[in-house]
């Protein structure tokens, strides 16, 4: 009998004196941002256009000019940048680019933004995957 009334006794125990661990109402979660790569391809206009100093205006432009289509300044970051020869000494930039997961307008706000750089002729992002 003794058994039986120590479960009877933790059944009727009062509201808000669970026991730790118990299980509690399910609350709202929120979205935690992670961060995305984006794998991006830069090709300059000209053989003669100063690689070293297109990735530093790279570098600039990804930390303080990317805002998403809504007008909120976001922050991306380059992690990799290895030069590819095309053809007759025409090089690609290959980039990897940290940004937000849930950033609004996806990879076009930063393909906007290099794009607009002197010296770049076309960007294209070849995969997005998280991180």
């Amino acid at each position: 009998m003794g058994k039986k009334a120590a479960t009877t006794a933790q059944a009727g125990s009062a509201p808000g004196s669970e026991a730790p661990g118990a299980a509690t109402p399910a609350k709202k979660k929120e979205k935690a941002e992670g961060t995305n790569v984006a794998l991006i391809r830069v090709l300059p206009e000209d053989v003669d256009i100063d690689l070293i100093n297109l990735k530093d205006q790279i570098t600039n432009v990804l930390l303080t000019d990317v805002k998403d289509l809504e007008g909120n300044h976001k922050v991306c970051q380059l992690l990799v940048c290895k030069e590819e020869p095309i053809a007759f000494g025409l090089k690609a930039l290959n980039l990897q680019v940290s940004m937000p997961e849930f950033m609004a307008g996806g990879t076009q706000p930063v393909e906007d933004v290099l794009s607009k750089l002197p010296g770049v002729q076309r960007v294209e992002v070849g995969i997005v995957t998280r991180l």
